[in-house]
């Protein structure tokens, strides 16, 4: 694949930007659970997590173990007593482990020289110098994640013929506009898996340009990368099927041949999962999650009659709704059918949001559970961006008002992760927690009277820089931003004519 043009690092910069000013470090039990995870793994070379806990007794690394939620973090082994286990993806391990031994390395280094500031109160109370340098590894890592994600789909972008402002611009405003902003913060998966949904759509951008057919070799690394997403977002899975039948269409050299590279390709990483699953619990199919009978919606008894309707409830429900917390996206949809002669990278697409969003939305639950914004809609982040790049080709002379819009558009769901940092959203009672569960909760800033200038106090204040007691470098921080992306937009060489 073509090496990434130097204006996309610059690009890549920018997130890696925003990361510094917003880290959440391992936010909730997810990011946790994967750390304790990649800990366990290296140090301990196996996965029971009783000894990863955090020195603050049992509510420390992986939340609170033995609740009716612990399986968030860690759970007691429902057949080994004294042993904590959780069900999070490993494939986030092979990622995370070479930043976790940097930080280590570091510590190790650093030797008793390292003096850490006050962490009362904190996640990572307790932690010696050394852990907490694997810690913010770790965390650097996710934050390389999301930057890689924009990064190859910018290249994406690309290699589908859209000039560079128009890739440009296409691929910031997916990123603010999706909840990758709020995802890249808190050491979950969603950033590494986005990155792969980017890679996917990259490769396939550069193998079937000017109607080329795919060769057996590219047929194999999908499979490959298809099993990647797998690995590191259970949610993914039916990214699986939905590719290999593209690969069937697509691919040269007869279906069977193509059928078998592919079976090939994913079965590299397949069989970590099922592994585990045996070692652990005696079975390759057993797992802490509850079985599809118990997720599948159709089946579910008791559920509000809304949630029989989960195609339509994910873009139109409050409750973590595309047009509601992101209509920018839900606009982008239309622009995958306004790229006419690209019918390759338009199925690509349609089989990325296919398999990440409307088939686990469909199969799970529309809303994605408790977190921020429209979760599946990180994975189709790349998608969003080829979506918006298709529109402002199309725009012609009216091209830098539409980009207007739509940067008014982003900017509505950048605004309420900025609320949901600064926490000033209503504590949802179904999820306990202040991410926003329905788009009524962002009520919460008119609820205490904050007025526009007290809420920008708060968001400024829940910034890294704000917690250092600085909170007018994260304001600079965002102008300067600003002004970067402006900057590199103008200087951009001018779309060619055909």
């Amino acid at each position: 694949m073509p090496r990434i043009p130097r204006d996309g690092l610059l690009l890549a910069l920018l997130v890696l930007l925003h990361c510094a000013l917003f880290e959440s470090g391992l936010g909730g039990s997810d990011g946790w659970g994967y750390f304790a995870n990649v800990e366990s793994l290296l140090e301990d070379h196996d996965l029971d997590l009783a000894d990863n806990l955090s020195p603050r007794g049992r509510q420390g690394i992986l939340g609170e173990v033995g609740t009716s939620d612990g399986r968030l973090g860690g759970m007691p082994h429902p057949d080994r007593p004294g042993r904590v286990v959780n069900s999070y993806p490993l494939g986030k391990v092979v990622l995370d482990a070479p930043f976790y031994l940097v930080g280590k390395a570091a510590g190790k280094a650093a030797g008793g020289r390292l003096q850490l500031p006050g962490l009362a109160g904190t996640p990572y109370e307790g932690l010696s110098p050394g852990r907490l340098l694997c810690v913010l590894g770790v965390v650097f890592g996710s934050n390389v994640y999301a930057a890689l994600a924009v990064c190859l789909t910018f290249l994406a972008l690309l290699r589908c013929g859209l000039s560079r402002p128009v890739a440009w611009a296409s691929a910031f405003l997916a990123f603010v506009a999706s909840p990758l902003p709020y995802y890249a913060v808190n050491g979950m998966s969603h950033a590494a898996a986005t990155a792969v949904s980017a890679g996917l759509l990259a490769l396939w951008a550069d193998r079937t340009r000017e109607g080329r057919r795919l060769e057996g070799g590219d047929v194999f690394v999908f499979g490959l990368l298809a099993a990647a997403a797998f690995s590191l977002r259970y949610a993914s899975a039916a990214l699986l099927p939905v590719l290999g039948l593209l690969m069937l269409w697509e691919a040269r050299g007869g279906r069977v041949k193509a059928a078998m590279l592919y079976t090939a390709g994913a079965a590299c990483l397949l069989w970590i999962e099922p592994l585990r699953n045996w070692l652990e619990y005696g079975s390759p199919t057993r797992t802490l999650y509850p079985p599809l009978s118990e997720s599948w919606v159709w089946l579910s008894p008791g559920l509000p009659w809304v949630d029989y309707f989960p195609l339509l409830n994910l873009f139109l429900s409050g409750r973590h709704g595309i047009l509601a917390w992101s209509p920018l996206l839900g606009l982008a949809m239309a622009g995958l059918f306004a790229g006419r002669g690209r019918k390759g990278i338009r199925l690509m697409a349609w089989a990325l949001f296919l398999g990440q969003a409307i088939l686990p939305a469909i199969g799970g639950s529309y809303h994605a559970g408790s977190g921020f914004s429209q979760r599946y809609l990180c994975e189709s982040m790349p998608v969003w961006a080829l979506g918006i790049g298709f529109l402002l080709e199309s725009a012609q002379g009216r091209r830098r008002r539409l980009a207007w819009g739509f940067g008014i558009l982003a900017a509505w769901n950048y605004g309420l992760f900025l609320l949901t940092h600064a926490k000033l959203c209503r504590l949802s009672p179904e999820t306990g927690t202040r991410e926003g569960w329905e788009i009524t909760d962002y009520l919460e800033a008119l609820d205490r009277h904050l007025g526009p200038a007290g809420t920008v106090r708060r968001i400024l204040d829940a910034s890294v820089p704000g917690q250092l007691g600085h909170p007018g470098l994260a304001l600079l921080g965002m102008l300067c931003g600003a002004g970067l992306f402006w900057a590199l937009l103008r200087t951009a060489p001018a779309p060619r004519r055909p």
